[in-house]
Formats: C-alpha cells, sequence, structure tokens
C-alpha cells in the first residue's frame, strides 16, 4: 500500500514574507507537484494492475462457477439415471421373485401330477391283472360248440 502522509521532502520551507525565497519557494512547489504527479501515476499504474489483476481473476471465478454448476448438473442427471435404475431394478426384483414363487408353485404340481400319473399306471396294471385273469376264467368256462360235446360224449359211450 501507498503511504500518503507527506514525507519530510514534500514539506515547504519556513517562508515568512520572504520576497527573495519567493523563487526558492516556487522550485519547491514544482518539485513538490512532480512528486505528487509521480506519485498519482505510480497509483494509476497499481490500480491499473490491481483492476487487471481483479478482471482475471473475476474471469477465473466466472469459469469456475459455470464449471460447478455443469458439473451439478451432470451431477443431477446422474443422480436421476441412478434414481431409474434403482427403481428398475426393485421392479425386476419383485418380478424374479414372483416367478421364482411360480416356478415352485409349478414345480410342486409337476410333482403333484407325477405322483397321481404313477398311481393311475398302477391301478390300471391292478385292472389290466384283475382284468386278464377274468378273461382267462372266462375262456375257460366258455361253453364248448355242440359238436365238440356231441363228440366228447360219442368218446365216452365208446370207450366204456
Amino acid at each position: 500500500m501507498i503511504d500518503f502522509s507527506p514525507s519530510p521532502e514534500l514539506q515547504l520551507p519556513e517562508q515568512a514574507g520572504q520576497d527573495d525565497n519567493t523563487e526558492s519557494l516556487i522550485v519547491s512547489f514544482n518539485d513538490l507537484l512532480d512528486q505528487l504527479e509521480r506519485q498519482i501515476l505510480d497509483i494509476r499504474e497499481e490500480l491499473s494492475h490491481s483492476l487487471k489483476n481483479q478482471q482475471e481473476i473475476q474471469s477465473k471465478l466466472d469459469a469456475a462457477s459455470e464449471e460447478s454448476d455443469l458439473q451439478l448438473l451432470q451431477l443431477h442427471q446422474v443422480q436421476e439415471e441412478l434414481e431409474f435404475y434403482f427403481l428398475e431394478n426393485q421392479r425386476i426384483s419383485k418380478d424374479c421373485q414372483l416367478k421364482g414363487e411360480k416356478l415352485n408353485w409349478s414345480r410342486s404340481q409337476r410333482e403333484l401330477l407325477m405322483q397321481l400319473l404313477e398311481q393311475q399306471s398302477h391301478l390300471h396294471r391292478r385292472l389290466f391283472s384283475v382284468e386278464s385273469r377274468i378273461m382267462l376264467t372266462a375262456a375257460l368256462c366258455r361253453p364248448s360248440p355242440w359238436w365238440r360235446r356231441f363228440r366228447r360224449s360219442c368218446r365216452a359211450i365208446l370207450l366204456r
């Protein structure tokens, strides 16, 4: 920072009504004026440099703000995608669970059908066995035709 207090060389010498010192006073004032103009130029230059730095910092801040806004927007998009996939995953999980339960129910029904089929097969075998016995018995008990009976009776008479 610049010190604005008057420097010892800038202070005016005592001049209490002396005309001969008027010229030296004018020279002193001119020197003082030159020094002040140089200080003003230095301050303006410093101010210009500070403004330039401030503009650079502001442009960097603006760029960082834009980048931050863009990243925030991307973060929101990623969050929305994550929510979408999370909900989709939950839906698929529930669907898989329902299909798993349906598969288990179908397997139990298949087991019951297999047991019923086995029982039906066993009953058919028993029925076929009984039917074949009945048919065999019926075949054995079937009356023979008249000519066989006649021939048998004739043989029995002849053999007596």
